[in-house]
């Protein structure tokens, strides 16, 4: 590798973590500039992409924040990163096939990651999907025992399962006892 690529990867690295510790204090403009200047330096830095995509989507701008969740994916498929924030994005957008999709998709290259069971399982849940959100958020809690988000999610669903159960049989008893009033 010639030594001008070089350097102008380690700058693009420097651009990079700049414009993540911009966004992590809410400068996202700021991240923005950075994370353009490391693009610049280096058309082919996936996360770099992926960054400028998570910045794009805390400023509202969606499409903007798919597309370079796409680039990242294009440039590097097995970049597990991109697809989680993508899917995170679909899920935001109400594209919960979308989301669940991605996540297969990251799951495919990385089947120990906690945090896309637990964000599966989030989107199965919204489509009313429960038993297979329980048994994501079961898997995540399962690949890491700290993972508290998908415990708290587990243990969320399996309380509605059992208020709902819980006003099913009192809805069926009301059913029997106004049924027994009006032919007494």
């Amino acid at each position: 590798m010639p030594k001008n690529a070089i350097v102008s990867q380690k700058n693009a690295e420097y651009y990079r973590r700049s414009g993540v510790a911009k966004h992590d204090r809410g400068n996202y403009l700021g991240a923005i500039a950075d994370l353009n200047r490391a693009i610049e330096l280096d058309p082919n830095f996936a996360r770099a992409y992926s960054n400028r995509g998570n910045t794009k989507d805390e400023l509202g701008d969606s499409s903007g924040a798919i597309a370079d969740y796409n680039r990242a994916i294009e440039l590097n498929p097995k970049y597990d990163g991109a697809y989680l924030n993508r899917g995170i994005t679909k899920y935001n957008l109400g594209d919960y096939q979308g989301s669940i999709a991605d996540y297969n998709k990251l799951l495919k290259i990385n089947p120990n990651n906690s945090d896309a069971y637990n964000a599966r399982g989030v989107s199965r849940n919204k489509l009313g999907d429960y038993s297979g959100a329980i048994a994501d958020f079961d898997r995540a809690v399962k690949i890491n025992p700290n993972n508290s988000l998908a415990l708290d999610n587990a243990n969320g669903v399996r309380a509605a399962l059992r208020r709902n159960q819980e006003q099913n049989t009192l809805d069926h008893i009301n059913r029997v006892q106004n049924a027994q009033t009006c032919c007494k």
